[in-house]
C-alpha cells in the first residue's frame, strides 16, 4: 500500500486518517484468513458496492452487461466477489452468472 493514502501503521502507511481524499470513499475489507484491507472507491463505485450489498445473498446477476462491467470495475479496485452460475430463471437455455460479495465490507466514517 501506499504511504500517500495516509493509512494507519497497521494497515501499512502513516498514522492519520483514512479517509480525507475528496471524491473517494474508504471501505475496510474483511477476508476470511486475509489481513484486512482498506480499499478507495469513487462515487460510483461506492454506489455500485451499495447495489450489490443490498442484494444480500441472492446477488445481481449479470444478464445486464452493466452488472457485469460493474462487478469488473470493484474486482479491479479490490472487492472479493463470488460468481455462482444458476439456470436462466425465465426459461432460457444455459445459465447466467450471480454475484455476491464474498465477504465483510465496512463503509469507514468520514467518507463522502
Amino acid at each position: 500500500m501506499s504511504d500517500d493514502l495516509n493509512l494507519p501503521a497497521d494497515l501499512g502507511g502513516e498514522m492519520g486518517s483514512t479517509t480525507e481524499r475528496p471524491g473517494l470513499s474508504c471501505f475496510l475489507i474483511e477476508e476470511l484468513g486475509e489481513p484486512a484491507h482498506i480499499v478507495m472507491l469513487d462515487e460510483r463505485q461506492a454506489r455500485a458496492l451499495a447495489r450489490l450489498a443490498e442484494a444480500g445473498p441472492d446477488g445481481l446477476t449479470g444478464g445486464d452487461p452493466r452488472v457485469s462491467a460493474m462487478v469488473n470495475d470493484l474486482r479491479a479496485a479490490g472487492i472479493p466477489i463470488a460468481t455462482k452460475r444458476t439456470p436462466q430463471t425465465d426459461g432460457g437455455a444455459g445459465n447466467i452468472a450471480r454475484y455476491t460479495v464474498s465477504c465483510p465490507v465496512q463503509r469507514l466514517e468520514g467518507g463522502e
